[in-house]
């Protein structure tokens, strides 16, 4: 058994079966008296964040921050109607309807009931966000609103003109508020089969979906991500999370190659032009220790950047990661370096960003990355100079000598070799047809 708070004098809120992981919850629901009901004994649990709990956020947060990595919150508050909350197993006399069951009935015979509840609560959450936001700002990348389920294996617990009427307000009332005075993205959980919820989920505001449980009826990854991946990111592994442990490789699954191959396709499908995440698998680029990086080297602050640049490369090291997902990013961070740095050189004439690669490129593990990324990283840099060369042959009267300087060659010899290899005409044939 557990209790609420501890406290053996409450009854016990969780019991955990025999042979079991979890404890299942225990409903303390009183005898429900309808003419009595007070949407206040609903939200008992539901209050005005403390100072202690907003300097936690803070801390916590500027913690995560230097990690690099981004930054999902969870802040609480904000799940309405979510099944896990409504028994209260924190409560230790939990009044109000409290009955798992007995609340999903009463989302169509109390309907009134439920609404004052949720209007109620969302004017609680809105006050919360904006403590919290004076707390933490946009250090937050996106921010976890509500994990209420919406799906069983194969069907709905409602149907969606349920979830308009009795959900989908207050959900656009708290996505409305993050969306016009934050940064941040919003991320909805639901388990099951929630495909035709999703157009109803990006109405409501909410930009990331978990945990896309992809043998639940209507949920094949490739058709969520080709209908609604240019709206939502799928935030999930794709994976059979109730039968690969029990019937997988029987050892811990170290990288996305280990996977049964019906799950392998499935992240294939999700990760198609980018946008959505398999959380543990796909490398999401550190954006924010990029910007830690150049604010360290507008400082001059060498050992601090070269502190990050470590950073940096060891999350490229780590075994998981799959380079592709990350090499374009990649190239532009090693563009953006270039550009920031070309001017800042040693007496052996080597700028300030070979210095610093060396620096934390010479450990053997290292030497594979730098060859991946030096030929991709060319191939780019040619291709933009010779984009430059070509928008002034064709826009401009400049000499071709002064057109392959401004692209970054001094040789116009051999400025007009790149050229032709590239584009099959030399510069000057190039303008002509131009």
């Amino acid at each position: 058994m557990i209790y609420p708070e501890g406290d053996r004098t409450a009854p016990p809120s969780g019991r955990m079966p025999e042979g079991g992981y979890f404890f299942d919850t225990i409903v303390r629901q009183a005898e429900i008296d309808d003419d009595n009901l007070n949407p206040e004994d609903n939200l008992e649990e539901f209050g005005l964040v403390s100072d202690d709990d907003l300097d936690h956020f803070k801390r916590s947060c500027l913690e995560a921050e230097k990690s690099g990595r981004g930054i999902v919150a969870t802040f609480g508050g904000m799940a309405f109607g979510d099944i896990a909350m409504v028994p209260a197993p924190d409560l230790k006399y939990p009044k109000g309807i409290r009955d798992i069951t007995e609340w999903y009935i009463s989302t169509m015979t109390r309907a009134d009931y439920i609404h004052e509840v949720f209007e109620k609560q969302s004017e609680i959450a809105l006050k919360n966000l904006v403590k919290i936001y004076d707390a933490v700002g946009n250090l937050p990348d996106a921010v976890f609103i509500c994990g209420t389920d919406f799906g069983t294996q194969t069907s709905q617990f409602c149907s969606t003109d349920s979830y308009e009427d009795m959900y989908a307000p207050y959900y656009r009332k708290i996505t409305t508020w993050i969306h016009e005075n934050t940064m941040r993205k919003t991320f909805k959980h639901s388990c099951g089969a929630v495909e035709p919820f999703m157009p109803h989920f990006i109405d409501s505001g909410f930009d990331i979906i978990n945990p896309v449980q992809c043998l639940a009826d209507g949920m094949e990854p490739a058709h969520l991500k080709n209908t609604y991946g240019k709206s939502l990111t799928f935030w999930g592994e794709g994976v059979d999370t109730q039968k690969t442990p029990l019937i997988g490789t029987g050892s811990i699954i170290k990288s996305a190659e280990e996977f049964p191959l019906s799950y392998r396709q499935a992240m294939d499908a999700l990760e198609k032009n980018g946008a959505s995440y398999l959380t543990g698998i796909v490398f999401q680029y550190p954006r924010k220790l990029e910007k830690l990086f150049f604010s360290a080297l507008s400082k001059s602050d060498r050992t601090e950047s070269i502190g990050i640049l470590n950073n940096f490369f060891e999350l490229l090291s780590q075994p998981h990661i799959r380079f592709k997902e990350c090499r374009m990013s990649l190239i532009e961070f090693m563009i953006q370096l270039r550009c920031f740095t070309e001017d800042q050189g040693d007496a052996n004439g080597r700028s300030l960003s070979e210095n610093l690669l060396r620096d934390v490129m010479l450990h053997e593990d290292r030497l594979s990355l730098l060859s991946w990324v030096a030929k991709p990283l060319m191939d780019y840099l040619i291709s933009r100079r010779i984009d430059l060369a070509c928008m002034l042959l064709a826009d401009t009267r400049m000499p071709v000598k002064e057109i392959a300087v401004k692209s970054g060659y001094n040789d116009v010899n051999y400025f007009g070799k790149v050229f032709k290899k590239q584009m099959g005409y030399s510069p000057r044939e190039f303008r002509f047809k131009s």
